[in-house]
């Protein structure tokens, strides 16, 4: 189960159309209660900080999937994580640019492999940080 703080909750995504609604259904249904869940309907380089909420337990990251787009991502969500905050990525598999910078982000030591399904991997947010 997912204990969330604020019940923040950001889903980005690179098309209008995705992430998939099973993916959005599952996550409203979960064991979370009531949280804010923001979709962002637009692709990574159009995200502004103004979409985003001043606080984020939860990031979903499904962009476009090239190193700078995720790194700009990253950079664009991690000041605003939540200490013990789950950012997820998507497509870790297939995509160079997405596995690279998972490993940028956890070389810096704010952030902890807290566990992988097939294709997606979630990191988890030290509780000592931000």
């Amino acid at each position: 189960k997912l204990k969330l703080q604020n019940q923040q909750i950001v889903v980005g995504m690179h098309k209008p159309n995705m992430p998939s609604p099973v993916f959005l259904e599952s996550l409203e249904t979960s064991a979370i209660s009531s949280p804010e869940i923001i979709k962002i309907r637009k692709k990574s380089n159009e995200v502004t900080p103004t979409d985003l909420p001043n606080l984020v337990d939860f990031a979903f990251i499904d962009g476009d999937h090239s190193f700078k787009s995720v790194q700009n991502d990253v950079q664009l969500l991690e000041p605003l994580m939540a200490k013990n905050s789950v950012l997820a990525f998507h497509d870790v598999l297939y995509f160079q640019g997405v596995s690279q910078i998972i490993g940028d982000v956890l070389k810096r030591g704010k952030w902890r492999l807290e566990g992988q399904v097939n294709n997606l991997v979630w990191l988890r947010k030290h509780k000592f940080e931000k």
